[in-house]
């Protein structure tokens, strides 16, 4: 079974052994679902290693969730980027509260391929403000790999709002980038 095609009697099946200790049984759920979660999670972050801290910390939250995991016709890839989505706020949020450390041009210039990286992180950082939290939640899990209903049950949405979500995104981000 693949986790990312959900289906519902051999999902519950695992989440049971999961909750019952099989502990190779979590070890399916993270084979299956690690590709997205981590795809995701590197969408939010833009950096390698933060987006390897923030999937350990999905799973680590849902390993401890999981005993409370119910499934209501969900997948438990949707759960797990709910998770993440929530990892990644939380620490956005202590993050903006720590004051800025600020780079000197001439310190980048004697490293190049670090002041292209820093370049457009900043950039992409620009581009992603002119958006809604919605649409980059929206765009995150679009480029995460998820399809329009699989982002509107992560989201808790309608489909048709992730259209529309995904349609303002996508003109904005013409918008800014075309400036």
């Amino acid at each position: 079974m693949q986790l990312t095609e959900f289906n519902a009697p051999a999902q519950a099946d695992l989440i049971a052994k999961v909750q019952s200790g099989d502990g190779r049984a979590f070890g399916r759920i993270y084979d299956d679902t690690f590709e997205q979660v981590h795809r995701y999670a590197f969408t939010l972050t833009r950096c390698r290693e933060d987006a390897e801290d923030l999937t350990a910390e999905t799973y680590e939250r849902a390993l401890r969730g999981i005993g409370r995991y119910e499934s209501r016709d969900v997948p438990i890839l949707i759960w797990l980027l709910r998770i993440a989505r929530n990892v990644a706020r939380e620490r956005a949020a202590k993050y903006y509260r720590q004051p800025l450390v600020t780079v000197a041009q001439d310190q980048l210039d004697q490293f190049p391929d670090v002041s292209q990286a820093v370049e457009e992180t900043f950039l992409w950082e620009a581009v992603l403000q002119d958006l809604t939290p919605a649409q980059r939640d929206v765009i995150a899990l679009r480029l995460a790999g998820l399809r329009g209903r699989e982002i509107a049950e992560t989201l808790g949405k309608a489909e048709g709002t992730i259209k529309a979500l995904q349609f303002a995104a996508i003109r904005n981000l013409r918008r800014t980038v075309s400036r």
